[in-house]
């Protein structure tokens, strides 16, 4: 780990900084080593080219440096002069086995191949007609390397297939052998929204989330054909399991939870209660009193600087459906030295009507449709002024720095796959026009949350 000193971040009033120390700022296990859019908005940067990949997941901390500034509410910051507080975050730089670097080429559109017996489509149909997640045998090909038994169900929301166009798959290669992988990898996890004309979603965020220090899945396009049949353009995004923990974690031993609450990893020795017990914790935690100790005891289990950023990241955008607003779309890593940490998932609303350009950044938890309970601990975190005023510094900086370039990767990112959307058989809309007012739509989306939050955060 490093002392990494963000910009002229200077918290108010000596009882904030204090709160700092004796409430913990930073986890105790950190040591080194290991709206709808307004189309007539500005978008003269669309032909902007993207500025850096971040496919190697490596962390620009460059960026971090900002002027001072009131970084919060009036209620619990103000302006002063105290001296600089360093954030403590992981400076380790992912490194993705290379079998997998080409699976995850974003220069190119790749060329994916799934092959079934006849009955075993008909079996994949009728498990989608059933709405069930049931694996049949299928056949993956990739630049003439064949995984020949490999196992392919379908993915999302069960209740959503009868609107899909093409199915959206998960494909594994270790369901029938356990020790089964392809180029190193354990699944591949082919992803196409039906509801939006551009498929760029997950892309973007999960870039924008990689350049800001998150640990987050690669993703590319992919084109796929089933049984030799064009299905047109996916998103391929990296799964989340030990792998990735590899790849980003110095160790990679530590619990992983899928869906905020599914251990993922070490199933045959932990029966998962590390995160049943900091659940409870947060939920027996009352919303008035002290929280001297609550604060104290986090700040030993979980890496509160990363969460930090990671809901800055979120509320950046804003997602819909994810950590920040109650949703289980992300994962948990217990990391054994820095504790429990959140590994973004599934953005795939996000500069679309489901998070609101104009939403709070404290309070915003999804549309109302989607009912969900605001993320206590989220709340919680919130009354520690000091990492109330560490989140604001990560939304500002965000904002001001990344949200601009957002724009120029919807321009690449749309520029690359307009040809493989013109010609895709199940687009979600058949007339390229939709595409390109979607891609325009986004950008826009980026541009309004950006002046929104200029206003927002004094």
């Amino acid at each position: 780990m490093q002392r990494i000193a963000i910009g002229s971040l200077r918290l108010a009033l000596a009882t904030t900084l204090a709160l700092a120390v004796a409430c913990g700022g930073t986890s105790t296990r950190d040591v080194p080593g290991d709206t709808p859019g307004d189309l007539s908005a500005d978008t003269s940067g669309l032909d902007v080219p993207a500025q850096g990949d971040a496919d190697t997941g490596g962390r620009d901390q460059g960026t971090l440096d900002t002027p001072a500034s009131d970084t919060g509410d009036s209620d619990t910051v103000t302006p002063t002069d105290v001296p600089v507080v360093d954030v403590v975050t992981d400076t380790f730089v992912p490194h993705p086995k290379a079998d997998t670097i080409p699976l995850f080429d974003e220069a190119t559109v790749v060329d994916f191949a799934l092959t079934f017996a006849p009955d075993q489509w008909t079996q994949f149909l009728a498990y989608r007609t059933a709405k069930s997640k049931e694996y049949v045998h299928c056949t993956f090909t990739y630049n003439g390397e064949v995984f020949a038994d490999a196992a392919c169900r379908s993915k999302s929301n069960t209740e959503y297939w009868p609107e899909e166009k093409k199915p959206q798959f998960v494909i594994r290669f270790n369901h029938w052998d356990k020790n089964g992988r392809f180029r190193k990898l354990r699944a591949l996890n082919l992803e196409a929204n039906p509801y939006h004309s551009a498929p760029i979603r997950d892309r973007v965020g999960m870039w924008f989330f990689r350049q800001v220090g998150l640990d987050a899945s690669r993703v590319n396009h992919v084109r796929l054909t089933v049984d030799g049949a064009p299905y047109g353009l996916y998103m391929n995004i990296e799964v989340v399991d030990h792998e990735f923990l590899e790849a980003h974690f110095p160790d990679p031993s530590g619990n992983l939870f899928d869906n905020a609450s599914d251990l993922t990893t070490n199933e045959t020795t932990s029966d998962g209660s590390d995160l049943w017990n900091f659940d409870d914790m947060v939920d027996a935690e009352p919303m008035d009193g002290d929280h001297t100790a609550f604060f104290a005891a986090v700040a030993k289990i979980a890496d509160v600087s990363e969460i930090l950023r990671e809901m800055a990241a979120e509320a950046t955008f804003p997602t819909g459906d994810n950590f920040t607003n109650g949703g289980t779309n992300f994962n948990w890593y217990d990391h054994p030295n820095r504790g429990f940490v959140v590994i973004p998932w599934d953005v795939d609303d996000i500069l679309s009507k489901w998070g609101a350009a104009e939403s709070d950044p404290f309070t915003y938890s999804g549309e109302a449709e989607l009912a969900l309970p605001p993320s206590k601990l989220r709340q919680l975190l919130y009354l520690n002024p000091a990492w109330k005023a560490e989140y604001v510094l990560h939304l500002k900086t965000f904002s001001e720095d990344w949200l601009p370039q957002v724009k120029a990767k919807i321009a690449e990112v749309c520029t690359q796959i307009r040809p493989f959307v013109l010609v895709d058989p199940y687009a979600a809309s058949p007339d390229i026009s939709d595409f390109d007012a979607d891609c325009l739509d986004a950008a826009n989306r980026a541009d309004r949350r950006r002046v929104y939050l200029e206003t927002a955060l004094p």
